[in-house]
Order: C-alpha cells, then sequence, then structure tokens
C-alpha cells in the first residue's frame, strides 16, 4: 500500500524528474507519484532530461534509468552534475546485474530494481525527498488566515462527488487519458490539503488563547469534514490505479 505524504509534512509539492525511454512506464511511474502528491517530469532521453534541468527548477530526486536506448544513465549523470542548478540525489532504476557498480560509477544516491511495485517507489521517493521535513506552524493571529483560504482550496480541489470513470481494459490511448484525469485531479487534492490542515492548526491556536465562536467552530468542523473527505477520494484515485495498472500487466 502506497503511504502518500501527510498534509503539513511539506511546505512545497516534492519535484522528480523521471528519466525512461520506455514511454508506458516513464507515464505508469508518473502516475503513480502524482496520485502521492508529487510533481513529476518525465523524459525519455538524457538530451530532453538535460533540457528540463536546465530551466532552473530544482528537483527533489531524480530517477534515472540505466539503459536508455542506445546510451546509458552514466551519460546523463555526467552531464547533470556539470549543470549550474541545484543538485538532487540520482535514484538509478534498472534491472542489471550490476546495480551497485553501476550506481557507485554514476554518483548516484541510490538504486531501484526492475521489477519494482508501486509502495517501493514512493517509498525511495520519500526516503530522499522527505528527510527534512518541513512542520507546518500557525499562529493566533491566523485566524484571518484560516478564513480566506479554506474557499481558495475549495476552489483548487475538485468536488468529491466527481468520480473519474474509466474500464482497465480499454485501449492504450483510452487509459492513458483516464490515468492523466486522475492525477490532476490527486495533484488538486493535494495541493489543497495544505491549506485545509493550516486553517484547522490556525484554529486550535486561537482555541488556546480563547473561546473559539460557534462560526469558529462551524468553520472548524467543515474543514475537517473536507479534509476527511479529499482523504477519501485519494483512496478511491489509489485503488482505481491499481486497478488500471492491473489491467496493463495482466
Amino acid at each position: 500500500m502506497m503511504g502518500g505524504f501527510s498534509a503539513g509534512s511539506a511546505s512545497r509539492m516534492p519535484r522528480v524528474l523521471v528519466v525512461e525511454d520506455d514511454v508506458q512506464l516513464r507515464q505508469l511511474v508518473a502516475q503513480a507519484l502524482e496520485l502521492e502528491g508529487i510533481e513529476a517530469a518525465v523524459a525519455g532521453d538524457p538530451a530532453q532530461a538535460l533540457a528540463i534541468c536546465a530551466d532552473g527548477r530544482p528537483f527533489s530526486v531524480v530517477l534515472l534509468d540505466w539503459r536508455l536506448g542506445r546510451t546509458t544513465g552514466r551519460e546523463f549523470a555526467a552531464a547533470y552534475h556539470k549543470l549550474p542548478v541545484p543538485q538532487a540525489p540520482i535514484v538509478l532504476v534498472t534491472g542489471a546485474g550490476d546495480v551497485v557498480e553501476n550506481t557507485e560509477q554514476i554518483g548516484a544516491r541510490g538504486f531501484l530494481k526492475k521489477p519494482f511495485d508501486l509502495g517501493e517507489l514512493v517509498e525511495t521517493v520519500q526516503r530522499f525527498a522527505y528527510r527534512q521535513e518541513v512542520s507546518v506552524t500557525a499562529t493566533a493571529t491566523a485566524t484571518a488566515t484560516a478564513t480566506a483560504t479554506a474557499p481558495a482550496a475549495r476552489r483548487v480541489a475538485p468536488r468529491v462527488a466527481q468520480r473519474t470513470t474509466g474500464k482497465s481494459s480499454g485501449s492504450g490511448d483510452e487509459r492513458r487519458r483516464v490515468l492523466e484525469r486522475m492525477g490532476a485531479e490527486a495533484a488538486a487534492i493535494h495541493r489543497a490539503l495544505p491549506a485545509l490542515h493550516a486553517s484547522v492548526l490556525a484554529l486550535a491556536e486561537v482555541e488556546g488563547a480563547r473561546k473559539l465562536t460557534t462560526e469558529e467552530r462551524s468553520r472548524r468542523r467543515d474543514l475537517r469534514l473536507e479534509m476527511e473527505a479529499h482523504q477519501l477520494r485519494l483512496q478511491e484515485l489509489r485503488a482505481a490505479f491499481e486497478t488500471l495498472r492491473a489491467g496493463r500487466t495482466n
């Protein structure tokens, strides 16, 4: 089972670069990460990956396939380490037997053996992207923030009543479209959850200083219910994703 990231565990969404020449596999990996609230950029070869890195936006982790068509991950790693950008830990993804030697040669921080399950994938990214968690803090003066951020979060997050549909037995294009919709919905929920969580914490801080008003108690109840609804929806999306994945591999 995939663990996911708590609403208050980080101040920004982690960003992962997936360098994989297998189109279906890199899409599957990207969708699995996005369902866990992790932004994923994908590249099919070293040149494309380096172009993405050159834009300056930092990555939390680079998942690097060892065999990339006629080249290997060594070429990307050598060029990446020379880029004047923040360096993310590289995790080598490979089914080769000499994985430890290859990992050391390219200066990777770890490796992920193929075949791997989605839980192992997410745990690996968690280990490298979230070693230093950022705690969410709130002050008593954040009551106004609680009032302002909750409506904004509701606008960003899709309503729980909206359900993603799709048959795992459909064509590859259909499955890809369904996965994209699921990933977009999950990403929106993960973006909304920190604001909801911060609003609840802000009201808790206020309650520590004085008694909450009836309106504030009602708002806190609504915020908690909305967070629970979002968490339930994420569970549904993960289950649907696993069903689609099983349909692809069977």
